[in-house]
């Protein structure tokens, strides 16, 4: 998340950056993310029963609403081990997707201005529901990360990604309360907001496709007995058809001397041999690459 220079994303200095990265890079990690996959679930369920009820009574519904309020929910659940009940309350549901489209809408002027999102976070609550109602969301957030430390425990035992910073090697001043809360909300927006994009991309483009949702409907018919079942992530990693992955950077992804008809939904262009693999591969550069990849890539 742009804006917030003391979190990981937001660091200048390369060796600091580095330190910051290496304190959050295990809890983040796919192993330890994996260890959350019955709650993922339970999340998934909620937001099924949502939509179920909005396909039988009919009702026209943005699937993006839904859809971060489901990546929000299960991030804060990771991250602080309580969510903030986006799905099951319709009006928070809304006001969270218009404080992230603002977020989007400042994101040009807090990187030319790094001291803004700073100075927001400091304003009076009373002073940003008059000025923003939309941002006050994210200061709330803040103010709520920021007396995670003050608990008795000093690891604060209700937020996790507090406990994996604290009880880090990082300097004292990086376990600072304004710091850490900045980590978390940079791991809160960010983990929600990209999930929110690729689910919304997923079921389009696998709806525009009808061969691939066929193919994709049988996959999943052959490992899920039933709606409810909950395959473990290495039986799903185990079926081919689930394993490629969509493009979305520009220049180099939509090049087509390197993916050929790049603006087509091809699944299967990641199927071919060991040698085709590895040339796309090659460029397949959505993450980043180096010391500044991505951290939640997994």
């Amino acid at each position: 998340m742009s804006g917030v220079p003391q979190g990981t994303f937001g660091t200048v200095d390369h060796y600091i950056h580095r330190q910051r990265r290496s304190a959050v890079k295990t809890f983040v990690s796919k192993r330890t993310v994996q260890t959350f996959q019955a709650s993922i679930c339970s999340t998934i369920e909620l937001l099924c029963r949502e939509l179920d009820h909005l396909v039988i009574t009919g009702e026209t519904f943005e699937c993006s609403t839904y859809f971060l309020a489901w990546a929000t929910d299960s991030v804060a659940k990771y991250l602080e081990n309580s969510t903030y009940g986006l799905l099951d309350d319709g009006r928070r549901r809304k006001d969270w997707q218009d404080t992230i489209a603002e977020v989007v809408e400042l994101t040009p002027l807090v990187k030319q201005f790094p001291s803004f999102m700073p100075l927001v976070l400091r304003v009076p609550e009373w002073l940003m529901r008059i000025v923003s109602p939309k941002m006050n969301l994210i200061l709330l957030m803040h103010k709520d990360n920021q007396q995670a430390k003050n608990l008795d425990n000093p690891y604060g035992d209700k937020i996790d990604a507090y406990r994996a910073i604290l009880s880090s090697s990082l300097p004292e001043i990086d376990k600072e309360p304004d710091r850490v809360a900045q980590e978390v909300l940079t791991l809160l927006v960010g983990g929600s907001a990209t999930t929110m994009r690729v689910m919304l991309r997923i079921v389009y483009h696998v709806n525009s496709t009808p061969h691939v949702l066929d193919r994709l409907t049988k996959t999943l018919d052959a490992i899920m007995t039933t709606s409810t079942a909950h395959p473990e992530l290495e039986v799903l990693e185990k079926q081919d058809y689930l394993t490629p992955v969509s493009m979305s950077i520009s220049r180099i992804l939509m090049d087509p001397n390197i993916y050929a008809d790049p603006y087509d939904f091809q699944p299967e262009r990641w199927l071919g041999t060991s040698a085709q693999q590895a040339r796309l591969a090659n460029h397949f550069v959505p993450f980043g690459r180096g010391a500044r990849m991505c951290v939640g890539q997994k």
